[in-house]
């Protein structure tokens, strides 16, 4: 047995590597998928599905988690992972390594997803996203000044979300962010679709910010101007999320 001096890296995990492979060839022959419809990139494959009746049927028996526009679903022992465009249901997938899943679901969302949700809902695609995060966590629309949670309003620049502080990490599981260190400042998120999501961390309130790309900066600002307020009334208590 060959021995591993530390620090531990990705590549010494060789059986985790070969477990990717295997599982790819496995996708690629139960959907029939052609190699041309194979991308390879560092954290995984990207894949162009045929969805045939076959996939179908083995899909609808996985125990799926849900992501924004995505759905996973666990391979094996090794943490291999088959993700698969929810809506629209399958214009892309992936199999990567569940260490990777940030990284392979923002490969998707922004250059697979986004882009055919912006030509088929363009402007609308704003209220599509709040659709999935209101049936995520039972959102209720509120006056912007309203302190109940968790609850939504219309701004001058997107829409402003306000959820419990417990529902931080399912948010940051939902969008696929993994854990952050630094929650002082806002946190940008671009979802796909021309989409972006502004996070603030509160000691007691979470709120996300949506926006169009390229018009982050007042949202950055509003938000930024919240987290200030929240120390100053409440200094020494930590932000966690």
């Amino acid at each position: 047995m060959q021995l591993i001096s530390p620090p531990m890296r990705v590549d010494d995990l060789v059986n985790s590597r070969a477990a990717l492979g295997q599982r790819l060839e496995e996708f690629s022959f139960r959907d029939r998928i052609r190699l041309s419809n194979i991308e390879p990139f560092p954290w995984g494959f990207s894949l162009r599905p045929s969805l045939s009746s076959r996939f179908r049927q083995w899909w609808a028996t996985q125990n799926l988690c849900r992501y924004l526009w995505i759905d996973a679903a666990e391979l094996d022992s090794f943490g291999s992972l088959a993700l698969l465009s929810r809506d629209p249901f399958g214009v892309c997938a992936a199999i990567c390594s569940w260490r990777d899943l940030a990284v392979a679901a923002d490969y998707l969302r922004l250059n697979r997803i986004g882009p055919v949700l912006w030509n088929t809902h363009k402007s609308g695609l704003l209220g599509r996203v709040l659709g999935e995060l209101t049936h995520k966590f039972s959102l209720q629309q509120r006056p912007l000044n309203s302190v109940e949670l968790p609850g939504y309003s219309n701004t001058e620049w997107g829409i402003l979300i306000q959820l419990k502080e417990d529902q931080a990490s399912l948010l940051l599981e939902y969008l696929c962010l993994g854990s952050l260190t630094d929650l002082t400042l806002p946190i940008l998120a671009k979802l796909g679709g021309n989409v972006s999501s502004v996070l603030a961390f509160g000691s007691e309130v979470v709120r996300v910010g949506l926006c169009w790309n390229s018009c982050e900066d007042p949202v950055i600002g509003d938000l930024q101007g919240w987290l200030r307020s929240v120390r100053q009334s409440q200094p020494g208590k930590a932000l966690s999320p």
